[in-house]
């Protein structure tokens, strides 16, 4: 069932490529006009175990960066830091969360590459607890390097190692109630977070003062590179559309082709940069 995986993290390693994965339905709808505007070849990830969600859409909003993340909750205690699919179950997880005393902050990641790091530097700073939430898989993924990353960034504001919740090592099954296992579920984000902030997190006392504490370094945000100052090249978007967890009932093999048991590329590529572009353009492959 390789349809199921999470394969981003294998693009966002390589240097040149932009790769965004949108969580909503507005993210979904205004990301596709900046990938196509800017000069440089996006891949856009929709998970498509989101595709029955509903969600306001601005029709006045506009484009949206795609290099910067989003927090979707506030929160003090900890920051729980997700992705796509990841961003529903983190954000109900915090629901819980709250129920039982402990404010956790979700950051909807949105850009894999590049990482915006000062956003996550500066929530992780202020809570101390980073918690990052993965379906893909544990060992080289991007949890990884979200992971170091932030410990390199917050280490002497940091109250607890950086946790990280993810698939399980294994090839993803095609039997339904095995799938559910072997990703991250809401009650798995919701036990990590409890366990890294331990069972006072409302109460966490003040450091130390014999403790060795520092001002950590500052993240600085780069230049877009969709600014003019670019030289104008052929602007290529691809589309990845992640496999649905909710299988369509028509699907009625493991090698079935139906629209919502495979992934599907749809390309658009232009090379021309003075013609106006737009969705139509798209082209399924």
């Amino acid at each position: 069932a390789q349809h199921s995986h999470s394969l981003e993290g294998w693009f966002a390693h390589v240097p040149g490529l932009k790769v965004v994965a949108p969580a909503t339905p507005a993210d979904a709808r205004w990301m596709l006009p900046t990938a196509l505007a800017d000069p440089n070849p996006v891949i856009i990830f929709e998970h498509s175990g989101l595709y029955n969600d509903r969600g306001p859409v601005d029709p006045e909003s506009g484009p949206v960066d795609i290099d910067r993340a989003v927090v979707r909750r506030g929160g003090d205690d900890l920051t729980i830091i997700a992705w796509a699919g990841m961003v529903p179950k983190a954000l109900e997880a915090a629901d819980e969360l709250a129920a039982a005393g402990v404010s956790a902050e979700v950051i909807d990641l949105r850009s894999l590459r590049p990482l915006d790091l000062p956003t996550i530097a500066e929530s992780v700073q202020r809570t101390h607890r980073a918690l990052v939430v993965d379906e893909g898989w544990r060992t080289g993924g991007l949890n990884a390097e979200l992971a170091a990353s932030i410990t390199e960034q917050c280490f002497w504001t940091l109250d607890a190692p950086v946790s990280r919740v993810a698939g399980l090592e294994v090839p993803i099954p095609y039997a339904k109630h095995l799938e559910t296992a072997a990703i991250p579920q809401v009650a798995d984000i919701a036990a990590a977070a409890t366990a890294l902030v331990g069972t006072s997190p409302s109460a966490t006392p003040a450091p130390s003062t014999t403790r060795c504490r520092r001002s950590a370094p500052t993240w600085t945000r780069a230049a877009s590179s969709s600014g003019a100052s670019l030289p104008a090249t052929p602007s290529i978007v691809a589309i990845w559309s992640l496999s649905s967890r909710r299988r369509s009932p028509t699907s009625t093999s493991r090698s079935g082709t139906t629209a919502s048991s495979r992934s599907s590329w749809s390309t658009w590529a232009n090379s021309s940069t003075s013609a106006p572009r737009s969705p139509d353009s798209v082209v399924s492959v």
